[in-house]
């Protein structure tokens, strides 16, 4: 009787876990137009993002299989430090197609990390929503091979929007992320979640390759002065950190306005100009 009772928790158990997990189907479920942006946070890299937007979809005649076109908009940096700090951005376009098939299948069939393996040190799986994401339904898991210095991996899909984190940690002298790649904005059914990254191609991180605006002192250590050469005086801004965070945005509407930047860490900021449709990016260092 024992036993029989044991054998029935261990099938309610299993039962109530595989209706909480979602379908293959529901986690790669987009439509045209749906916009993801990502960014990888692992290190102190500079920025970098990619930009992916779903052009088409189609399934097979089967209907088991769904086929997505994208086009992808996509920049890195890194520092350049003559004859001045600055940085370099790299941009790059390109469409590509990916499919997933078996879409009645539960995610961990698509990833059998969320099967524990028994010679695992770890394996927790977890559900739940997202505040971050705008309240999306998470299927998660983390595994990790020992207690000691361990190797971490952890995936975590979200409803409509596919893979939205992808970590990857290990060990040597001291803990080192080797992969932490987020989904930070996605745009589906016109309805936006997070803040998009609308950063252009840019050659004005140089000053004085743009007389668009110019900004003194530069280095900066309490505040800075940003001067409006153009007629229009109005013009929106936003500063990023140099691992492409946003730091402030706002309105600067006379000819000459001063920012207070006490409160930032000493280093390279970029600040994105707009003065009616055009743009233009400038490099600041602070002390």
């Amino acid at each position: 009787m024992r036993t029989l009772i044991i054998i029935c928790l261990t099938f309610i158990t299993t039962f109530a876990y595989a209706q909480e997990l979602m379908t293959i189907g529901e986690v790669f479920s987009f439509e045209v137009g749906d916009k993801f942006h990502y960014r990888d946070h692992a290190g102190n890299n500079p920025p970098a993002a990619d930009r992916l937007t779903i052009t088409d979809k189609y399934y097979s005649t089967s209907g088991d299989t769904v086929f997505y076109e994208r086009y992808s908009n996509s920049y890195y940096s890194y520092v350049v430090y003559e004859p001045e700090p600055h940085l370099e951005y790299h941009f790059s376009i390109k469409t590509d197609t990916v499919f997933y098939t078996n879409l009645d299948s539960l995610i961990s069939y698509y990833d059998t990390r969320f099967q524990c393996d028994p010679y695992l040190y770890s394996c927790d799986t977890s559900i739940f929503h997202s505040a971050t994401l705008c309240n999306v339904l998470i299927n998660a898991y983390s595994t990790a091979n020992s207690d000691f210095e361990p190797e971490v991996f952890s995936k975590q899909y979200g409803q409509g929007l596919g893979l939205v984190r992808d970590y990857h940690s290990m060990y040597g002298y001291t803990m080192i992320v080797v992969k932490d790649k987020r989904v930070f904005y996605y745009q589906k059914n016109g309805i936006d979640c997070g803040t998009p990254d609308n950063l252009a191609v840019s050659n004005s991180l140089i000053p004085g390759k743009d007389e668009m605006v110019s900004i003194f002192p530069n280095p900066a250590r309490e505040y800075f002065n940003v001067k409006i050469n153009t007629p229009d005086k109005s013009s929106d801004f936003r500063i990023f950190n140099i691992y492409g965070a946003l730091i402030d945005a706002g309105k600067w509407t006379q000819e000459e306005n001063r920012y207070n930047c006490a409160g930032f860490k000493p280093g390279i900021y970029i600040i994105e100009v707009k003065i009616n449709e055009r743009t233009a990016n400038y490099k600041l260092v602070v002390e």
